[in-house]
């Protein structure tokens, strides 16, 4: 009894403990070896973290052809060593110069707390959350502030982030509502490409090295004590330097970890966020050895056909009964059942859906399992894909 006390006591005490902490969101990985550190609310804005260029184009205006360059800077920011939110930093733009996404719990919503462009360089505060979709943010000025760069009349701003189905290119479009409007309207759209990336395609995310703060996809690197560390962000640059012998052992740990999946496994299959998680994407499955089985029956046919005598009769003859089927009979054993073509997809599907939701793409897993469960419902996959949509849409 004494014991369940204590239990009980400890998991209370370690629940208080973990709400005290700010943002109140678990860490998205699959293990400390695994070196995956991600908050899942960010989990779908990981595509951002890197450096971005593109051409923003005013809308609805005589000169809508008249555009300019912007370049977007993404990066984590740190709270005690542990990723809490984005920070974002615009060059060129005529809306926000930078800012901070945050993640309030409690209320299920996201802030954006920045700036204006010089030389106003006012404060601006954006609110919203992901669309019915789960692929665009959604965010509204919280309340009306100065306004933009070659405006006339203050309004309130809505910025919406998307990106493309690769995640190299993701628009930024921002629309304005006049004090005496009923509706938002369009007033300037951001089409960016992510450094280093081509659209033709070329290197993905999966084969670049992981970053050793957060583990996501490296685009930079950092040099300490002569060895060079892969990074994914400025901001985790910044991390490493505050305390590099945190990250060089945990580098260590990575490296084992990836050494020990890879001797394991002899035929990996993994799903990037560049293999379009909003496509129809099946995993192959491994070919049959048909042709084996085919040359043996086509022997056992042979040899049959040299001891019968050459009589012609009206009934069907032995050797073209399905093969095997007498042998099978006369000894009594069953054949055991296979896979139907439905349950081998779904089980296909599924198998993309866990490798969505272990890199932190929870939306797109979702969509897989909702697929699951609406085509091949009556398939032992559509029950685990079932589960997997009521654990994260409760979490």
């Amino acid at each position: 009894m004494n014991r369940m006390v204590n239990v009980t006591l400890a998991t209370v005490l370690m629940a208080l403990g973990l709400a005290s902490c700010w943002p109140s969101i678990p860490s998205a990985r699959a293990d400390d070896s695994d070196g995956r550190d991600i908050p899942p609310a960010f989990s779908p804005f990981e595509y951002l973290v890197g450096q971005w260029k593109g051409q923003a184009m005013p809308k609805n205006t005589a000169q809508s052809f008249r555009g300019w360059p912007e370049k977007h800077n993404w990066a984590w920011t740190f709270v005690s060593g542990k990723p809490t939110g984005l920070s974002v930093s615009i060059q060129g733009s005529k809306v926000l110069a930078d800012g901070k996404l945050s993640y309030d719990a409690g209320r299920k919503l996201y802030r954006l707390d920045g700036h204006a462009p010089k030389p106003a360089g006012a404060p601006i505060t954006f609110e919203g959350k992901l669309n019915s979709t789960g692929k665009s943010l959604v965010l509204e000025q919280v309340a009306a502030g100065p306004a933009s760069r070659g405006a006339s009349a203050p309004g309130k701003l809505r910025l919406t982030i998307w990106p493309n189905s690769n995640f190299i290119r993701y628009t930024m479009a921002v629309d304005r509502k006049e004090p005496d409007a009923v509706q938002f309207s369009h007033a300037i759209e951001v089409g960016l490409t992510k450094e280093g990336e081509s659209l033709a395609g070329g290197t993905t995310a999966s084969d670049r090295p992981r970053c050793v703060v957060t583990g996501g996809s490296a685009t930079m690197t950092v040099t300490y004590n002569g060895q060079t560390f892969p990074l994914c962000c400025t901001g985790c640059r910044d991390e490493f330097n505050e305390n590099p012998e945190k990250y060089i052992k945990k580098a260590k740990l990575m490296a084992q970890s990836a050494g020990a999946k890879k001797a394991s496994r002899s035929a990996p299959t993994r799903v990037s966020r560049f293999e379009d998680a909003f496509s129809d994407d099946v995993v192959a499955e491994p070919a049959k050895p048909k042709a084996r089985r085919s040359m043996k029956t086509t022997r056992a046919k042979n040899l049959r056909a040299q001891k019968k005598p050459a009589v012609e009769t009206d009934s069907e003859p032995d050797d073209e009964k399905p093969a095997g089927k007498d042998e099978r009979a006369s000894s009594g054993a069953t054949s055991k059942p296979r896979a139907t073509p439905s349950a081998s997809r779904a089980a296909n599907l599924l198998q993309i859906g866990r490798n969505l939701e272990k890199s932190g793409k929870t939306e797109a897993a979702l969509s897989y399992y909702r697929r699951i469960a609406k085509d091949f419902a009556s398939t032992p996959a559509a029950k685990t894909a079932r589960q997997r949509i009521k654990a994260i849409e409760t979490d």
